[in-house]
């Protein structure tokens, strides 16, 4: 075979010569080369206004300058709303807005708003409350049109779906919406009326009242024939997503064999992270499914629960894995800088794969060097590329895996060691520390181990933070002008709430019945059962009719799903029936008051809450007329912790300080209370078998 011809050492001399030529030019010339301009958005704190900071677009925070600059120009308003977990966000600011001509097409016609839907999190919803699912607008990433005096007309409906993430298509987006806002100010009968769709939302949200009860088996079909049998989780749009309030509503309305096949559909797909444990936020559909790796905090917290009380109701192993799974990652992988994380941020590539959960097989080869784990790997993790495309793991049999428990532990590590750390995003928020507090702690009530409860009631005791009196601050910083927010105050209530039923522990109970108390007076809306996300309406702002009831789950339970529950849950359990002029008395007449007129509204909008409202629709079947356990005497803590276990999807409490004074002097034992009638003392098998009956 004839030798490769080796370079000469001239040609090499001045190989090397030329080069380093060339790199002094370019040190030389780099103070000559103008930095990228940034806009005002570069100094912002949030991640999602600051990635925005290099775009060719004069971006605006949230404020009063930027309306009054669009009625000082006559011009309409461009408000992005959107969240760091958001993959269509990141797209959007790559592709489109980093484009040029989308920056002088907005310069020349619009005024352009931007903000952090996490960190204020009533914007997620402040517009079409009701109908914003048939608008197709994601809930991590909106784009709305407002005229001049801050009044929505337009919005891109379908972005990253029906209308493509080309610069291009979005520059036509925006003549379509100049066109609406041409007419409209031609006063042209057929344009849309600003303000029109927002004020009707409204009225329907206000005057919806209907005292029938509704047809739940209806509803439950309704959201099975929205399951992605394919991927696991419910499909509408062209996006799947583990929706875990339509997964629950099976628990809580008794479809329990519709529950296992959902159940069973999820972790069968690629939603489940099974590396990190817990679950991605969605599968979009164009052309192809592309996995969003992004993980959000409530939304894992609920499906962390809602497993954990399957797998004791179906004594289910697979179910307890995948709970306990999700509760670690909650625990120690979410945490930043103290608190829980809003999100793990995805880290999709160009190709759509993810540099820590996608495992190429060249990766695969490099990360398990031992032929048997690739083996392994491809027969149980489902990393076969010919039947999976998208590389991640994904798990045909959970008993297998757990049963090869050493096996899999070995393998995920050493796929762990070698993959990027993953990235969070926003941390001290009110909202997402008490929301997922009060799963951690039912949840760990629901495991039994003191281990886990400890680091549960952590993230209960880190809350005192954002409680100021009986008020609740949105954000741990003192300097943030963030408005408190309906949520951080139901989140926050029911984290302690949780706390107390776990422990026993009076201080929470009183101050949950204290914020829940505090945020009856604060929100209350325009009529009974209507709530507002904010207590001080935005008006200064100049955007109209934005302080709205949340009646759609945006990553968690929708506001008003959480009021008619922890109202009714309170209600219920300070009632004292030997005595109306007892402290617990007037505040379980109150807070009773506000469930029942909160379940009036919702269920007068049943038919348009499938899916996006199933969390209060739920809580029409959990919330009322269903059975609760109090228990009494010297060991009622632990008798409510070994009965929560047995009925795990009914509330069950100690009798202690506020709580049924009336059932606390009677004999020690599980008293099963519905509705005014008492029954009792049971043992805590014969309560659980009460509770479970229908």
């Amino acid at each position: 075979m004839e030798r490769m011809r080796q370079p000469s050492f001239a040609l090499t001399t001045l190989t090397v010569a030329v080069l380093v030529l060339f790199g002094l030019a370019v040190k030389s010339i780099q103070p000559l080369v103008p930095e990228i301009a940034t806009n005002r958005l570069e100094s912002e704190s949030s991640q999602f206004l600051r990635q925005a900071s290099k775009q060719p677009i004069d971006w605006y925070p949230l404020g009063p300058e930027p309306f009054a600059r669009a009625r000082r120009l006559d011009k309409p308003v461009m408000l992005v709303v959107g969240a760091p977990w958001s993959t269509i966000g990141r797209i959007a600011d790559k592709h489109v807005f980093e484009d040029v001509d989308v920056g002088t097409a907005l310069a020349r016609n619009f005024v352009c708003v931007r903000v952090d839907g996490q960190l204020n999190p009533q914007w997620l919803g402040a517009f079409l409350p009701l109908t914003r699912p048939e608008w197709q607008l994601l809930d991590g990433f909106q784009i709305w049109f407002l005229d001049p005096q801050g009044r929505m007309f337009s919005a891109v409906r379908g972005f990253g779906k029906t209308v493509s993430t080309d610069p291009a298509s979005f520059v036509l987006a925006l003549d379509e919406v100049l066109s609406e806002y041409r007419q409209i100010r031609l006063n042209d009968p057929a344009a849309q009326v600003p303000g029109d769709a927002q004020q009707r939302d409204i009225r329907r949200i206000v005057e919806s009242d209907s005292p029938e009860p509704f047809d739940g088996g209806g509803f439950a079909e309704s959201l099975r024939t929205l399951l992605d049998r394919e991927h696991g989780g419910f499909t509408a749009f062209n996006r799947t997503q583990p929706y875990p309030a339509a997964l629950r509503y099976f628990l809580e309305a008794g479809e329990l064999n519709t529950f296992q096949e959902a159940a069973d559909l999820l972790l069968r797909g690629p939603l489940v992270d099974w590396l990190d444990g817990g679950f991605f936020a969605a599968i979009r559909h164009r052309g192809k499914p592309i996995l969003e790796f992004d993980k959000v905090a409530t939304t894992n917290a609920d499906l962390m629960l809602t497993f954990a009380q399957a797998g004791e109701m179906f004594d289910d192993e697979r179910y307890r894995f995948v709970a306990r799974r999700t509760f670690e990652a909650l625990s120690n992988d979410f945490v930043l800088n103290g608190r829980i994380a809003a999100c793990r941020v995805g880290d999709e590539d160009e190709r759509d794969r993810s540099a820590r959960s996608s495992f190429s097989p060249r990766r695969l080869r490099e990360l398990l060097p031992e032929p048997s784990d690739r083996d392994w790997a491809r027969d149980r993790l489902g990393l076969r590329v010919e039947t999976n495309p998208m590389m991640v793991i994904r798990v045909d049999g959970v008993a297998a895996l757990i049963r090869e428990g050493e096996q899999w532990e070995r393998v995920s590590d050493l796929l762990r060691k070698g993959s990027a750390k993953p990235s969070l995003a926003i941390s001290g928020t009110a909202l997402v520390d008490g929301y997922v507090a009060s799963r951690l702690v039912r949840t760990a009530r629901l495991f039994g181990d003191e281990a886990s409860m400890r680091a549960a009631s952590l993230r209960v005791d880190r809350l005192s933070v954002y409680v100021a009196n009986d008020d609740v601050r949105h954000s741990d910083d003192p300097s943030s002008t963030s408005e408190p927010y309906l949520g951080d105050y139901l989140a926050v209530a029911d984290a302690y709430f949780q706390d107390y039923c776990a422990t026993g522990h009076i201080p929470s109970l009183r101050t949950s019945v204290r914020i829940l108390d505090r945020a009856l007076t604060l929100f209350a809306g325009p009529a009974p059962g209507v709530w507002k996300g904010l207590f001080r309406d935005p008006d200064a702002l100049g955007v109209a009719d934005v302080n709205v009831p949340e009646v759609l789950d945006l990553k968690s339970d929708s506001s008003t799903a959480q009021m008619m529950s922890l109202a009714s849950r309170l209600g219920r359990i300070l009632i004292d029936l030997d005595s109306r002029s007892s402290e617990s008395a007037p505040l379980a007449a109150r807070f009773n008051q506000a469930a029942l007129s909160t379940a009036q509204r919702v269920r007068g909008l049943v038919p348009r809450l499938v899916l996006f409202g199933s969390a209060a629709v739920g809580g029409l079947v959990s919330e009322f007329d269903q059975p609760t356990a109090v228990c009494v005497g010297p060991d009622s803590v632990a008798a409510a912790n070994e009965l929560a276990k047995k009925a795990p999807n009914r509330l069950v409490v100690p009798a202690l300080d506020l709580v049924r004074p009336d059932l606390q002097k009677r004999s020690a034992g599980c008293y099963v209370v519905r509705g005014g009638e008492v029954r009792g003392p049971f043992s805590v098998d014969e309560a659980a078998r009460l509770l479970s009956a229908r």
